[in-house]
Order: structure tokens, then sequence, then C-alpha cells
């Protein structure tokens, strides 16, 4: 769909400059040193999510899994007996992805 003159939604300040987005703010902050402990943030952040997860909290465990293995994709709906629709998951380690993309680029 073209803009369409005088849009509402249009963002007028464009794309935040170099150094301003979120996502390089939070890179930034993460190599930074705590000065209690000297560790890095990041490495902080990721033992707290791991304590998190350790007390069963589903979000943590999922991120953590994300994380490690990439998200997991659905594939496929399959219906049950009921005939209630039953999503089919794959997810597969990085391991499992080389070893498809070497016996399929023969």
């Amino acid at each position: 769909m073209p803009f369409a003159k005088n849009d509402p939604n249009i963002n007028r300040n464009g794309r935040p400059q170099k150094g301003e987005s979120w996502a390089e703010i939070i890179r930034e902050v993460a190599e930074e040193t705590d000065e209690v402990t000297g560790a890095q943030y990041k490495y902080l952040v990721t033992k707290k999510l791991f304590k998190i997860a350790l007390k069963g909290n589903i979000s943590a465990i999922k991120e953590i899994g994300d994380r490690i293995d990439g998200k997991s994709r659905i594939t496929g709906v399959s219906y049950d007996s009921r005939g209630i629709a039953v999503p089919e998951i794959t997810v597969l380690s990085k391991e499992a992805k080389d070893n498809l993309e070497k016996i399929y680029s023969k």
C-alpha cells in the first residue's frame, strides 16, 4: 500500500540515529562490568535467567531453549480423536541442521 499524503501513521522522525536504538544501547550496556562483582552484565543476567528457570518458570525455560536451540516452528497440524487441532512442532539443533545441509547439498 503506497503512502498517503499526511498519513498520521507515518514515522516522521525516521529510524533512530546510530547509537540510539534499543538494541544498540542494550548491547553496549551488556558489555559493561558490574562494579561489585567484576562480571559483565550479560553474564549476570544469564545467570539470573538460569536461576529463575531452575525454579520452574516456563518463560525462562523457553527463553533459554530458544537461545540455545533456536525457536521451534509449527510445521503442520494434526487432529486428535476429538477433532481438535494439535500443532506439530519440530525443533532442530544446529548440529541437526548442519547434518541436513550436508545430506541435501550433495
